[in-house]
């Protein structure tokens, strides 16, 4: 039983002076069909004769590159004017959206299932949203006005607009803007915070207790994340209907741990090494080197 992610995150854009934030860096790229430009810093000629047609820029978010598109008098150019210098290596979340990335559609519909993933990967080129999960959802509630009427799933759209412009572009002036109140002055940038708070909703480890799908947010009712990465080990799991479906554990030290289920499952079946067992949510050890299979679970 394997769990993967087949999607591949390449938002593009045929806007021009679109703008986007570069992987793995604090730049901002402002791109048009002859040329781009690279805030505070640079400017990048292309050497074509306009007029462009088809223009489009794409950024690859596996690799970190930014690359622009476009027909002109003389035929088709392609130019890569950006490289991430390092690759991290990352945790894939997909929410079964499998719409055409192309930015402005996406802002425009306003579909969680599809920007979510984006800010997840774009969070990681930042910094490591696995440290400060525990806190982000404190902090984050704490920032936020009105969370208290309209829960966690609209404190992350405020973050999401209060903080960014085009693609996750950082403009702490919309909070102002928008009516939320001041922008967040303390703890990671909103980018690893938003990131972070998505992961605790989906899969939150504190001491030996490991939380499946504790505060799955409305709407994102189906689902798969893969190589969650805990000190003992990975964690690969999906989900429908709202409800845990099957996980996989790839365990590298021996550990004991705590499995937190929802509350609507009373049981699964847990194998290892082709050997099975009716599994009731107990404290189980994990041994080291060993692959833990999780699945048929019963309401």
């Amino acid at each position: 039983m394997q769990i993967q992610i087949a999607e591949r995150l390449r938002p593009f854009s045929h806007q021009f002076g679109a703008r986007c934030l570069l992987p793995g860096s604090d730049k901002v790229a402002c791109i048009y069909p002859a040329f781009a430009e690279f805030k505070g810093e640079r400017k990048i000629i292309f050497p074509i004769q306009g007029p462009v047609k088809r223009f489009s820029s794409t950024l690859n978010l596996d690799t970190g590159k930014l690359t622009v598109f476009g027909h002109y008098q003389s035929g088709y150019y392609k130019e890569d004017i950006f490289s991430a210098e390092k690759v991290p290596i990352f945790e894939r979340v997909s929410f079964g959206c499998h719409k055409a990335q192309n930015w402005e559609a996406m802002r425009q519909r306003g579909s969680m299932a599809e920007w979510l993933p984006h800010w997840h990967r774009m969070a990681q080129w930042k910094g490591d949203i696995t440290r400060v999960e525990v806190a982000a959802e404190d902090t984050l509630l704490g920032q936020c006005q009105r969370v208290d009427r309209f829960g966690l799933e609209q404190a992350v759209k405020n973050l999401f607009e209060g903080s960014f412009e085009d693609y996750f572009v950082p403009t702490p002036e919309r909070w102002e803007w928008l009516g939320l109140g001041l922008p967040p002055t303390d703890g990671p940038c909103p980018l690893v915070q938003g990131a972070a708070l998505l992961r605790s909703a989906l899969i939150r480890s504190e001491g030996e207790n490991l939380h499946f799908l504790p505060k799955l947010p409305q709407g994102l009712v189906c689902g798969r994340y893969i190589d969650a990465k805990f000190p003992w080990g990975t964690v690969h799991f999906e989900w429908t209907k709202g409800l845990l479906r099957r996980a996989v554990l790839v365990v590298s030290k021996t550990v004991t741990i705590q499995f937190h289920f929802q509350k609507e499952l009373e049981n699964c079946r847990l194998r290892k090494d082709g050997k099975e067992q009716v599994f009731n949510n107990n404290a189980v050890q994990l041994e080291e080197r060993s692959t833990y299979y999780l699945d048929h679970f019963q309401k």
